[in-house]
């Protein structure tokens, strides 16, 4: 009718056909049901909001492309439906979502006894509709409730509480210069800053932590994720330091401690503990500099150059510029020497260090004949070339 432009009320109007009756049911146009299909509107608030503590529990699984140093690919959060509180594990595959559950579940039955969980909501996940899991629902008497396919908005607590510390870890990694492998950490923290947090979803603007336990207590944070800190050493020779240059990158759940990563060296950039003696400076990022140690190293970009080398390792290494300039300037002078033996020349008739450098950049496939030893192979320039290796000595 009308071609299809407007509704059945609004041809009424314009072909001057009585309005219909409240009674009256408006035939429906097959055409307009297929082609201008809409989504039902979601409640804009929640009616089944629990009255005490674990009575339901949300879940929901999120998977990061950077696997970890330790091999995590996802993170599983657990969302106290009455509390707020926030709980988070960290999974190596989304096959362990389902022991997950029920390590939880038991966890917050035993820290809440004689109270038992009457529900949990997922978003439906082929990992957590699975026989196994459903016979454990069903010996529990847990009732599992699943939101429908593509609305997310049925189970929107979770989600929002996915959103916020997603975006608080990536924000933390990003001010602190942190790799994006160091995601475990900021996740972690992200989840611990939210559970010490006033929220309006918790009566009183209390914090989820305090909401849960029924207790007050006072939260004081001294460190911001990633900054400088320096930790206690107590295992020491005499005459060494008294503490390490460190990153902070949390706290612990179980340990009233700080958790830090040593920046001293390169070797000891893979070393992470704990500590209780710590000062921070919360003003310094070390990450920011990439020639700071750490973990995986970042490749030196090739055309960094030398005097940009010098001031960063000079600052945040405790290297001098003279020894890196010596070193750079007996490597080129052997380099020349090495070329004069290789055409047979020397005084007037060597190549300049100008043209050692042009026929260095030159592509290995001309010159692989001619100059086998100036060809650099892709390792090489993939870790930085000379430059880096004589970096990482002085620092080290």
């Amino acid at each position: 009718m009308l071609g299809h432009v407007c509704g059945f009320d609004v041809c009424r109007k314009l072909l001057n056909l009585p309005p219909s009756s409240s009674t009256s049911v408006n035939p429906v146009c097959e055409w307009c049901a297929v082609c201008k299909s809409k989504r039902r509107p979601f409640p804009s608030e929640t009616v089944s909001r629990a009255a005490r503590v674990i009575y339901r529990l949300h879940s929901d699984l999120s998977g990061i492309k950077v696997k970890s140093l330790q091999g995590y690919r996802y993170y599983m959060l657990f969302l106290d439906d009455h509390s707020r509180k926030v709980w988070c594990y960290l999974l190596f595959s989304r096959d362990e979502a389902q022991n997950k559950i029920k390590e939880h579940v038991k966890l917050v039955e035993r820290q809440k006894s004689p109270l038992k969980v009457a529900f949990v909501r997922t978003d439906g996940a082929k990992e957590l509709i699975s026989g196994e899991l459903n016979k454990f629902y069903s010996d529990n008497g847990i009732c599992p409730e699943l939101s429908a396919p593509y609305s997310q908005a049925q189970d929107g607590l979770p989600e929002r509480y996915m959103l916020i510390i997603g975006e608080a870890s990536q924000a933390m990694l990003a001010q602190a210069g942190c790799a994006q492998y160091d995601w475990p950490y900021a996740v972690s923290y992200a989840t611990y800053l939210t559970n010490i947090t006033p929220t309006k979803g918790v009566n009183n603007d209390i914090t989820p932590n305090e909401a849960y336990d029924g207790v007050h207590r006072e939260y004081k944070v001294e460190g911001i994720f990633g900054c400088l800190c320096y930790a206690k050493v107590f295992v020491r020779k005499k005459a060494e330091p008294k503490a390490r240059r460190c990153v902070y990158l949390g706290t612990s759940s179980v340990l009233k401690a700080f958790l830090v990563r040593d920046v001293t060296t390169f070797s000891e950039s893979k070393k992470v503990f704990y500590s209780r003696d710590v000062k921070f400076d919360i003003t310094v990022f070390l990450y920011q500099n990439v020639l700071v140690p750490r973990p995986v190293s970042f490749p030196v970009d090739d055309l960094v150059t030398t005097s940009s080398i010098v001031g960063d390792a000079d600052e945040f290494a405790d290297a001098t510029t003279s020894d890196i300039s010596i070193d750079l300037d007996v490597d080129a002078t052997n380099r020349q020497d090495e070329l004069d033996e290789k055409h047979g020349t020397d005084g007037e008739d060597s190549c300049s260090l100008e043209e050692l450098d042009l026929l260095k950049n030159c592509s290995e496939s001309s010159f692989s004949d001619e100059i086998p030893d100036l060809c650099e192979s892709s390792e090489e320039k993939q870790s930085g070339g000379n430059l880096n290796f004589l970096v990482n000595q002085n620092i080290d």
